[in-house]
């Protein structure tokens, strides 16, 4: 996606509260915005217009992209990966995980990715 360098900005320092809270399953709208110094309705919008999906969304989708990465590190054991992330259950974590993906925690693990037999021509 294609952001100016203020826009940019604003998504890095978004993306590095979501890092700084990750695990805290109760980050929300709310919280972000407040820490970004916007209204709720701002932050919302903003968000929206950048990148085409809701806050909550993007957090959730940030968090799945995170887990894929730690899942592929093979440093965390899968239930670990949910705890870190902020998930509130384990199946919460793999039925989001496969909807995003198209592929459970488990597979995605075992495999090494979420379509490993289609190659890039």
């Amino acid at each position: 996606m294609k952001l100016s360098v203020a826009d940019r900005a604003f998504v890095d320092k978004l993306c590095q509260l979501i890092d700084n809270n990750i695990s805290d399953s109760t980050l929300n709208i709310n919280a972000l915005s407040s820490e970004m110094c916007m209204s709720r309705a701002s932050f919302f919008r903003k968000i929206k217009s950048l990148t085409g999906v809701t806050p909550n969304n993007f957090i959730l989708i940030y968090r799945l992209n995170r887990a894929a990465e730690m899942i592929r590190s093979r440093d965390y054991r899968l239930n670990e990966v949910a705890d870190l992330l902020g998930f509130s259950s384990q199946s919460h974590f793999s039925r989001c995980f496969k909807q995003h993906f198209g592929i459970t925690p488990k597979d995605y693990a075992t495999r090494g990715g979420p379509n490993p037999s289609r190659r890039a021509d």
